[in-house]
This record gives structure tokens, sequence and C-alpha cells, in this order.
């Protein structure tokens, strides 16, 4: 692979507004601290970090940049994606950056998380 200062090495993707289901808006508000509130969502699609580059922080440090922008550019009021829940790498991080487990789904091996903002 090549390296140098101009090589990707890493990538989030978001879709914001984001039109969930009612039962995903239902679940997500269900634990908001302010239920009722106004506003869009958010939804990260993918987060990837070349594997070579992978535990050195860069998704951690992507993923943070990204929340930031939907909150001060967009104003969300809550950020979800779905993750493998075997892909317990990736749990660490979304869960050390505030996201929480709302919903399971039991035909697909993906479970919902949300981060409130």
């Amino acid at each position: 692979m090549d390296e140098g200062p101009h090589v990707v090495i890493g990538a989030v993707s978001m879709v914001i507004p984001y039109s969930m289901t009612k039962k995903e808006e239902k679940a997500i508000r269900k634990k908001m601290r302010h239920p009722g509130a106004k506003g869009d969502f958010g939804y990260i699609e993918y987060v990837e970090v070349v594997e070579s580059w992978r535990g050195k922080g860069i998704g951690t440090k992507m993923l943070k940049r990204a929340i930031l922008k939907a909150i001060g550019e967009f104003w969300i009021i809550a950020l979800s994606l779905k993750v493998d829940y075997e892909n317990l790498p990736a749990i660490k991080v979304y869960e050390k950056l505030g996201f929480k487990k709302i919903l399971s789904k039991l035909r697909l091996p993906a479970e919902h998380w949300i981060v409130f903002l």
C-alpha cells in the first residue's frame, strides 16, 4: 500500500437528515433525556479504516469529528448506527463515544446503537 501524507486511510459516511422507521424512532426517543426534542436524526452509514491502520485511534478520531460536525452544522438531536454484534473492536469505540445499544435484530447479525447529543 502506498503511504504518505495524501493517502486515504479511513472514511465516515453519514446521512443527515435520516428518516427511520417509527419503531426505530420510538425506541430511540424512549431512551433520550428529552424524548420530545424537536430536530433531525442522523445516521452513520459506515466507518471504515484501512486494516493496517486499525487499532491506532483513527476511527475514534474520525467519529469524534463527524459527531461534532453533525452537532455544529446540522443541529441533529441524535445519531444512530448499526453494527454487527460480533464486531467487538467497533462496539468498544462506539461505547467509548457514548453510543448505547437500543435494538437488536434477530434476523440479521446487527444491533442498532444510538448516541444522544
